[in-house]
């Protein structure tokens, strides 16, 4: 591995043996060129690990790790443990980065270990042609004691929870005992990123979408329904995060107050709701659920507040009806 090695990038391989070399080569491509890269083989079905292994036979600077398939935040952690530099991304295995990428975190220009280096990326397919989505930024400093509500008010950065475009560094993962959850598959870097702002002092944002989400054709987890019991675990643990960030960061401003409640409060809920009378059909454990979600609601009646008149009439539903006609009444609606 790169002794003077800055930047390590972390990518978690499952089966993407179509993908994992064109991967590999834009870390290669890179116009900075003091990095590592670890590839952690998720415990592959296919030819990714041996190709994997192939690339590293031939780059002193990359390192591959051959675990126990656990799914991507357990892989993403053996990389973080892994890791020997100042600095880490994530990079995943179906996706590509342009050539200045890592320069454009401008590890040159960052204060201290908790400062957070971000910079956007754009969706393209996999001929490189863009698709049309792009999330950029400007090139903006936020500091100060209220930097991070700022920086949620002027870049809209809460929302911006995915596990790529962002410099995370090794000493404030390691001393704060951070770790992606293993537990959850969706929201798991969501989940990491607001844990990590509880440690941050300062935001470097850079201009420039490098890096490249591509289009595959094959469905993420993004759109896949998660199970009701992994929905109940997403939810507490998303409450408790987005809780300690607000109080930590003194957040007043009432726009973005509401987009957290709805993002962990009225959408966690739903994600319940939606997988729950699909998957469970035992009525006393649809109403033990049912209480916790109650209970939920009645401790934070203000900052649940779903769109239109079906979710207003759920919410009051579930305020004020017994649990029992509640759950035959959920059982007609979903």
């Amino acid at each position: 591995m790169n002794k003077q090695c800055l930047i390590t990038v972390i990518v978690p391989v499952y089966n993407c043996e179509k993908y994992i070399g064109i991967c590999i080569e834009s870390v290669q491509n890179q116009s900075f060129n003091l990095w590592n890269l670890i590839l952690v083989d998720d415990g592959s079905l296919d030819n990714s690990g041996r190709l994997c292994d192939e690339y590293a036979s031939k780059d002193d600077r990359i390192k591959v790790l051959h675990v126990q398939n656990g799914g991507p935040g357990h892989a993403r952690n053996c990389g973080i443990k892994e890791c020997k530099s100042v600095w880490f991304t994530f990079l995943d295995s179906d996706d590509v980065i342009e050539s200045e990428y890592l320069a454009n975190f401008h590890v040159e220009r960052l204060s201290s270990n908790t400062s957070l280096s971000i910079q956007g990326f754009k969706r393209v397919s996999l001929d490189g042609m863009e698709l049309g989505e792009t999330l950029s930024y400007k090139n903006i400093s936020y500091q100060g004691p209220d930097f991070l509500e700022k920086a949620f008010v002027e870049s809209d950065l809460f929302a911006y929870g995915q596990s790529c475009g962002k410099l995370y560094n090794k000493v404030v993962v390691d001393q704060n005992e951070l770790s992606m959850s293993e537990v959850i598959r969706h929201s798991e870097d969501q989940l990491f990123y607001l844990q990590y702002l509880l440690h941050v002092t300062d935001i470097q944002l850079h201009s420039g979408s490098m890096y490249c989400y591509q289009f595959t054709g094959e469905q993420s987890l993004t759109h896949i329904r998660i199970p009701y019991e992994e929905g109940v675990e997403r939810f507490v643990c998303l409450e408790k995060a987005c809780l300690s960030v607000i109080e930590k960061h003194k957040l007043t401003n009432r726009d973005i107050l509401n987009k957290i409640y709805y993002y962990y409060m009225t959408g966690g809920i739903s994600i319940i709701l939606q997988s729950l009378y699909k998957e469970e059909f035992n009525n006393d454990i649809r109403v033990k659920v049912l209480e916790l979600i109650s209970d939920k609601i009645k401790e934070n009646t203000s900052r649940f507040n779903p769109n239109g008149v079906k979710g207003k009439l759920l919410k009051y539903c579930i305020l004020w009806l017994p649990l029992h006609i509640n759950d035959k009444l959920l059982a007609m609606l979903f």
